[in-house]
This record gives structure tokens, sequence and C-alpha cells, in this order.
């Protein structure tokens, strides 16, 4: 078993986790900042056996560094492999002067350089002037999707009819258990996905389920799930599936930034709270809102100001599992670059720090030209309640998409600060919640749920031991 405390990306050093600190051999230690893990995992796991106390934090710590490598799992051949694959007159050179630039995510780990395993793909998101040597060009017609939508609002009478109207999905969602991936007649307790209801999303209807569902998650649970039971065959794969319909609406209406007040009900203080380990007011996180927010006091306008900043100071960048990461947050604000959710939980936090309501919502984009997992967040302002934002959407507009012209960027980021899209699957309003029926064993994601979550009677099944898939089998104006 391998078992470790927080390291830092470059450096690997010890650090305090947020519950405290877990008190290591200082063998371990020195083998640890070296990147010898498994002869240091030998040496903690020695203690492990005799610390009642904190058995259960190094248990984590255990299958935290099993998710590490499992995320850096690139060494330099497969990477140099990739590279020259994936990009135009690719000199080996190049590599060791990327290096230098610190334009990859690695760690050493048992004494080889490892690379995380979407290093080539964030090259081209983080330096855009290596798009031009991409030997195979990303699609566009997602980026113009999203323009046609964002268009149908600052222009209603072109081509919005699709946009405005409710959808009605017929979706279907798989979870795979790899075959021998646990023992036979083992019995898989597994969680997946489906729409909360609120007045944007209504009308689930599941239409079947393969088992039979066990149990349906309240209409409005943090993470709303189906739960089902099945047995193990040896040799075999363990397959869950769920088809269901349901209804969604757009979130077009307009805010008039001066009826905001800063009135803030009792049900939405919480969400003006620190929240750890993702949600911490740092001391540079309040120098950078001086400098964003200023004198200002109009919640409206401060949140504005706070996503238009993100938008032109960021860049996505595919991440690491967000179980690794002791808090997302501050890694997007140090790095200046993150995935959807890393982005959204920033968002969220700056708008904490100021008093504004902020929490979390995710799930599932549907658009007809891209189906995937996705991010984003709401915050509250009187008197219009909750209002959605994507602030990953401003930085791809301005960063990802350079087909669109530059008032098709302003549109699109404009458009996802208190707007949204009938084209979404709300799985989450909240981030880290509990499940309804209990997980045993630590989740595979503690922040969001997106993927579903399986377990035996003896331990989680993290993603390298199961496949998932969404399909929208139909879609169409209600």
């Amino acid at each position: 078993m391998y078992i470790a405390a927080f390291f830092s990306m470059a450096l690997g050093f010890i650090a305090l986790t947020a519950e405290g600190d877990i008190s290591l051999p200082e063998s371990a230690a020195d083998l640890l900042a070296e990147g010898e893990y498994s002869q240091a995992a030998r040496i903690i796991d020695a203690q492990a056996a005799q610390a009642s106390d904190v058995r259960e934090r190094l248990a984590w710590e255990a299958e935290r560094l099993r998710r590490i490598v499992l995320d850096y799992s690139l060494d330099r051949e497969e990477l140099l492999r990739q590279l020259r694959r994936r990009i135009k007159d690719f000199q080996e050179n190049e590599l060791a002067q990327w290096m230098e630039e610190s334009r990859f995510d690695w760690r050493k780990i048992d004494g080889e350089m490892r690379f995380l395993y979407p290093s080539v793909s964030n090259l081209f998101f983080r330096y855009p002037e290596l798009r031009a040597r991409r030997r195979l060009p990303a699609s566009e017609e997602y980026g113009r999707f999203l323009a046609r939508i964002a268009a149908s609002w600052r222009h209603p009478e072109a081509e919005a009819y699709e946009f405005v109207r409710a959808r009605r999905f017929h979706v279907q969602m798989n979870l795979t258990i790899a075959k021998d991936a646990a023992p036979d007649g083992a019995n898989i307790r597994c969680w997946l996905p489906i729409p909360i209801e609120n007045s944007f999303q209504k009308h689930f209807s599941l239409i079947s389920s393969d088992p039979a569902a066990l149990h349906i998650a309240a209409s409005d649970a943090p993470h709303r799930s189906i739960y089902l039971e099945k047995k193990t065959q040896a040799g075999k794969p363990t397959a869950f599936t769920i088809d269901y319909e349901y209804v969604s609406s757009p979130r077009y209406g307009e805010i008039d930034s001066q009826k905001v007040t800063a009135l803030v009900p009792a049900k939405a203080r919480r969400f003006t709270l620190e929240e750890p380990p993702h949600i911490v007011f740092l001391p540079e996180m309040g120098a950078l809102l001086e400098s964003i927010a200023g004198e200002e006091t109009n919640p409206y306008t401060i949140a504005k100001r706070i996503y238009d900043w993100i938008g032109e100071n960021f860049r996505y960048s595919y991440a690491p599992e967000y179980s690794t990461i002791r808090n997302l947050s501050h890694y997007a604000l140090a790095k200046r670059y993150g995935d959807c959710g890393q982005i959204a939980m920033l968002f969220i936090t700056l708008c904490r720090m100021k008093g504004i309501p902020a929490r979390w919502e995710s799930g599932w984009m549907l658009y007809p030209e891209m189906t995937g997992l996705h991010d984003w967040c709401a915050i509250y302002l009187d008197p219009y309640g909750w209002i959605p934002v994507d602030a990953n959407m401003g930085i791809s507009a301005l960063h990802d998409w350079d087909f669109l012209s530059p008032e098709e960027k302003e549109t699109v980021r404009d458009f996802y600060f208190g707007r949204m899209d009938p084209y979404r699957l709300e799985a989450n309003s909240n981030h880290g919640g509990t499940f309804d029926p209990a997980k045993k064993y630590f989740r595979s994601d503690p922040v969001d749920f997106q993927r579903g979550e399986a377990e035996t009677s003896e331990e989680n099944l993290y993603y390298h031991r199961f496949d998932y898939d969404l399909k929208i089998l139909s879609s169409q104006l209600e």
C-alpha cells in the first residue's frame, strides 16, 4: 500500500493537511522529498499499522498517492512519441526548452520523471502559438454553435427559435466495470448521476434501468443519483445502464444591475462562508480582489468584474483528478490555468470573499457538437435569486476559439454571465455532498459527481477500473 502526505507539484515536500499534520518518520519524509514513493511507502506502512488514531487519514493519503501515480502516466519516451505524432516539425531539443520554460506538469516518481497524461493537449491550450503546428486541428463546430446561442440573446430575430425554447432530452448512461476488476460474485454498488429538478430542469422520467433501480435520490439532492447493485461474473464485465428523459429550459432573464441589492437571505448565507478545503479565503486572494473590485459595492458589478478578470487572465487546461489537489481554487490561482471546475471554484471563492453567495453546479454538456462533463456555478443576486455563471466559457471564447470574430467572442463571454442555454444536464447543485444511500469507501471524486461511483463490500472502484459514457438518444423542442 502506498501512503504519503502532501508534496508540492515541483518540490515534493511534506505539508500540513487541511485537517492537521500527520507525523511521519524523518527517513520517509526525506524519501518523499526525493520522489521515492515506493520506499517511503514501506516505511510509512509500518507506522500506519500501529497509528489507530490517524489510520483513516493515512488510508486516504495512500489512495491519493495511487491516484497521483495514475495521473502522471507518461514517461519521457511516451511524451516524445506523442509530441512527434501531434506537432508538425517537432525537434527533440524543443522538449528540453519547454521543460526549462515549465510548460509541462510533471513529478519525479520512484526515480523517474513522469508527466501528466494530457501534457501535449495542454500545450495547445496554454501556448496558442503552437496551434498552427497541430497536425489535427481542433473542430470549430462546438464554438460556432455556442456563438449562435449567444447571438440569439443579443439578436433574437436571428435563429433564436431553437435556443429560447425548452428541450426534451432522451439520454442513456452506461457504466461498465472491467472484467475481473473485482472478485467473482462480488456485489457492486453503483451510483449514476441523473438530473436534479428545479424551475429550469423538470419532468425527469426513468424509462428503464439494468439492473433495476433500487433507489432514486430526492429531486433536490446535492448529487442526484440512481442507485443500483449487480454481482460480478468471472471473466465478464459488469454493466449498468439507465435510460431516462427530462426537460431543460434556457435561462435568459435580463438583470438590471441598478436593481440589485446586497441583501442575502438566510437560506443563502452559508454560501458566503469559507468551505475548506477548496474554498479558503487566502490573503493573496484578498489583495487580488482589491485590485479587481476597488471601491465597488454593487454585487452584480463586482461579480462581473471577477468574471471578466478570469476570462482575460486565465487559460483552459486539463487537470489532475480533483481528489489529488488540496485546494482547487488556490491551484487555479497559482497556475493561472485550470479546467472548468477549478475555474468555477476560484470564481465561487472570490465571490464569497465579497459577500456574494456562490455555489457549485455541474453535470454534462449536451450540445449536438459536444457531449461531455462540465462544471459551472451560480450566484445569488437579490431580487433575481440564483443566476448561472460559466466562467470557463468566457476563457474559451476569448482564448481558444480563434475562428470567432472579436464581436462574437465578447457576445459569448457576456452571455454566460447570468444566462444559460438549455443544452445542459445539471446533476449537482453543490460540491462535496453526500450520496443517498451513502458510500462506505472513499469517493473517486470527492468534489464532483458526473462519471458515476462504484464500490464493492471491500473497496472503492476507481476510474481505471471502469468505463462510462452518456448518449443523447434524442433532443427535441418542447
